[in-house]
């Protein structure tokens, strides 16, 4: 994981061509979190639509990876990772760039995707996926309209042209045909019956497309649309009060220009008004917009552009701007802070990827802690590494000694998923100083801390805690040696000490809980990153060695073991869950002596359910407690083995807020108790 720092610094507004120095309302850092996030692959891209595609006020991303590969779709799982959901739904194709909107108003969000031409020589279809209710998307492009066969789809974005209830789309092309035949860019206008082709309405040029974006340049209450043409640069198109569109880009003061790879429309100054961007081949040019129109005021020097994109990373109100650069070798992108008043920028460090070619940039917050992060492209026309630049607050510190910070509680990170506070250790950084084990005593009249070590130089963190019938103590947890690493430590009756137990691969490990039956057979569990994706973790101790037992996990996506309890050597049970399409479910395993096994358990309704812990008994008598997210809001679950199945067992809540069970002890057969918030 790559670690930079912005420290405060002072900050003047900047005359085009000049650089300044860095600042911020409080300090910030970047990190390329996309393997934490479970995103961090190597491939050929072209685009991304960042949207929320299922509604949870989470952004999610569709990925257009070209050629060969199938497109991508990843849900945020509100826990600092993505899920892949639907994977082969968005089949291999020539395709370029997606958008989304809620074509049919069905209150589902939808994606249109162009596609290209077979190189200027064939006939081709753009797709248009309609989500359906449950989650799946099916494409409907034949019925729906906008198939454009000869045009060699680029650049698209959804238009509110008419103030009717059904968004319009604009569709760039490449203009350049082998066989000589028109790809102009098309104007779609939608209604309940699809999209119909609008070429009276002037936007119809064969002048190709490098950006299109739809806003209110004007201010006059009609969504206007930006396009950067091949070989006319930026161009305006006003809209006609829902009639038509002209060509206003020019006597707004904008150049022609024959360099232009992208541009942005983004209010850099908090007036109200649209300013612009502009990422020439050789610089970045700021515009921003006056009384009678576009006058530049910053510019900066690039080596190689290719895209530009805008988003908050401080906090302070006003858009920073986030370029991409191509070449090869990967030529490193820029992170421009704003000074405040969208005329002066300072250069700050970001983790690179020195693999692929700088393809694109999309601003999305994540993890929702109030600061932009950016999905960063690296594939334009080879593969390259997708990478997820995340800021956080904090001050200059060694990653090497201090580890990743903490997604902080609060207001700022106010809709969490309540796993990765309770016993999920979030995928996003983890603490904004040093994290050392803490380890506390109760005597009979007080509780004092215990001297417990630490491993390597990074962060350590116990998470469970269990006795052996002989009064020996186990816990279990994580330190950071640049990745999770399984931590396991000894009470002997007068020291702790650590004892070693292994990690699985390269990638992320965390043990979450332990359980001991006896001093030579102790559990423990929790996940371990491989591939991009969490599986189940299970370890046990034998009296002599830590040794990982092999444990299934369910579906394709993420899976953790939260919570253990060991009845006897060959009776124990781990819960958790699991990603399963769109959700997390409930994951319930069972050790028969030589095999652990997915036991089917419920879950209630069609939204995230999840266990944190399990306590058992006898045989016939196992508590799991969780939470189950019901309209944004998490719920109490309790779910009870009797023997021969899991069933939900009603539980209470307190109040409108969330409701999560954490853990659960169970004492006799009309005696249990379970905590939590």
């Amino acid at each position: 994981m790559g670690l930079v720092v912005l420290a405060a610094s002072v900050l003047v507004a900047a005359p085009a061509g000049s650089r300044v120095r860095a600042t911020s309302p409080f300090s910030v850092f970047a990190v390329d979190m996309a393997e934490e996030a479970g995103i961090a692959q190597v491939t050929e891209t072209t685009s991304a639509s960042v949207a929320d595609f299922n509604e949870d006020g989470w952004p999610d991303f569709l990925l257009s990876r070209h050629g060969e590969a199938t497109g991508q779709l990843f849900l945020n799982d509100r826990n600092g990772q993505f899920i892949e959901a639907l994977p082969g739904t968005f089949a291999r194709s020539d395709r370029h760039n997606c958008a989304a909107a809620d074509v049919n108003t069905d209150g589902l969000l939808d994606a249109f995707c162009s596609t290209g031409g077979v190189n200027g020589l064939g006939v081709k279809a753009n797709e248009m996926w309609m989500q359906e209710p449950g989650g799946g998307f099916r494409n409907i492009a034949s019925s729906w309209g906008p198939l454009d066969p000869y045009g060699r789809g680029r650049h698209v974005t959804f238009v509110d042209v008419n103030h009717d209830p059904y968004p319009d789309l604009f569709v760039g092309n490449d203009f350049s045909r082998a066989d000589g035949l028109p790809s102009p860019n098309r104007l779609f206008l939608n209604s309940e019956s699809g999209f119909r082709y609008a070429p009276e309405y002037g936007v119809d040029e064969e002048a190709g497309t490098k950006c299109a974006q739809a806003a209110d340049v004007d201010g006059d209450g009609w969504e206007d649309i930006l396009v950067c043409g091949q070989m006319t640069g930026p161009q305006i198109y006003g809209n006609d009060d829902g009639s038509g569109f002209t060509e206003r880009g020019r006597s707004m003061g904008l150049e022609q220009l024959d360099d232009l790879n992208d541009a942005k429309l983004a209010d850099l100054n908090a007036d109200g008004r649209p300013d612009l961007v502009e990422a020439r081949s050789d610089a970045l040019m700021v515009l921003l917009q006056m009384d009678r129109g576009f006058r530049e005021v910053f510019a900066t020097e690039l080596t190689e552009s290719a895209t530009v994109a805008a988003g908050d990373v401080n906090a302070d109100g006003l858009p920073d701007l986030y370029v991409t650069q191509g070449g090869t070798p990967n030529v490193p992108d820029l992170m421009l802070v704003n000074g405040g008043d969208g005329a002066g920028y300072a250069s700050m460090e970001v983790p690179q990827a020195t693999e692929g070619t700088g393809d694109s940039a999309y601003p999305l917050d994540f993890d929702r802690n109030g600061l932009m992060d950016f999905l960063v492209l690296n594939g334009a026309k080879k593969a390259g590494p997708i990478q997820l630049i995340a800021f956080f607050p904090g001050a200059e510190r060694s990653e090497s000694t201090q580890g990743p910070p903490m997604l902080a509680e609060g207001p700022a990170a106010a809709g969490t998923e309540p796993a990765a506070r309770a016993a999920h250790p979030p995928a996003v950084p983890e603490a904004f100083g040093s994290q050392e084990t803490l380890v506390q005593r109760w005597n009979g009249a007080a509780w004092s801390v215990v001297p417990s070590p630490n491993e390597g130089a990074g962060n350590n963190s116990l998470n469970g805690l269990t006795a052996t019938p002989s009064g020996e103590l186990w816990s279990v947890g994580r330190y950071m040696s640049g990745k999770a690493r399984t931590l396991a430590e000894h009470w002997d009756g007068s020291a702790w000490s650590v004892v070693p137990s292994p990690s699985v691969g390269a990638g992320n490990n965390y043990l979450l809980e332990t359980a001991a039956r006896a001093s030579d057979d102790v559990w423990a569990v929790g996940y371990a990153t491989q591939g991009g994706v969490d599986l189940t973790l299970t370890e046990r101790w034998d009296g002599a060695a830590w040794s990982v037992v092999p444990s299934p996990s369910a579906g394709t996506g993420h899976n953790s073991l939260n919570g253990v309890s060991a009845l006897s050597s060959d009776d124990v049970w781990a819960v958790g869950r699991f990603a399963e399409a769109t959700r997390a479910v409930t994951l319930a395993e069972h050790w028969d002596g030589s095999t652990w096994t997915v036991v089917p358990s419920p879950n209630v309704g069609r939204e995230s359910n999840f266990l944190l812990d399990v306590g058992a008994r006898s045989a016939t008598d196992v508590w799991a407690v969780g939470s189950r997210r019901s309209s944004d809001i998490y719920r109490t679950l309790v779910l009870h083995w009797d023997g021969s199945q899991w069933a939900q067992i009603p539980s209470p809540n307190e109040g409108a807020g969330d409701n999560v069970l954490i853990a659960v002890s169970v004492l006799s057969s009309t005696q249990a108790w379970a905590v939590g918030y």
